[in-house]
């Protein structure tokens, strides 16, 4: 150091100062047989393009599902979500609402046959809608077509004891 690059520091405070650098490992070279069998860091292209292709199908289902339930009537999305967000039957939401149960089932059919129109209207056929629902890549914003269809209620613990 004081040959090549006129360093005037003494031996040990150099060796001081190496100390408190970080420790660096030696490289590592491995023969290309060893290689072979590594994964790769990345995606294969093909895996690419196939996300690439759900994002779109999905935002196409996203936006034809919300245009879809715009047009429902308040009391057809308040179902939906409590049928389909909060996973209660039938049975229970007719209970809640105070409807009869067998008209309800016959509305929840029609409902759900009106959406299969309106996504197969935006070009999206059956198989499509339900390969991206059962991906999750969809998030259907419920509090968005059910504002104001709510009554005021119990605290989440208390509703769940409630429903239960």
């Amino acid at each position: 150091m004081e040959t090549n690059h006129q360093v005037t520091l003494s031996r040990a405070d150099i060796e001081k100062i190496a100390s408190r650098l970080p420790h660096r490992v030696r490289r590592r070279f491995e023969s290309d047989a060893a290689l072979t069998d590594l994964a790769a860091e990345q995606p294969s292209l093909d895996e690419v393009v196939a996300d690439h292709e759900r994002e779109v199908t999905a935002s196409r289902v996203e936006a034809a599902l919300n245009a879809a339930m715009a047009g429902l009537d308040s009391q057809d999305r308040l179902i939906f979500e409590l049928r389909f967000r909060e996973g209660r039957t039938v049975a229970e939401i007719a209970r809640a609402l105070r409807l009869d149960q067998k008209a309800l089932y016959r509305r929840v059919d029609r409902s759900l046959a009106s959406l299969l129109t309106a996504l197969q209207a935006a070009g999206i056929d059956k198989a499509q809608a339900l390969k991206i629902f059962e991906s999750a890549a969809v998030s259907f914003e419920w509090r968005e077509h059910t504002k104001g269809t709510l009554p005021p209620g119990p605290s989440p613990e208390k509703g769940e004891r409630e429903w239960s």
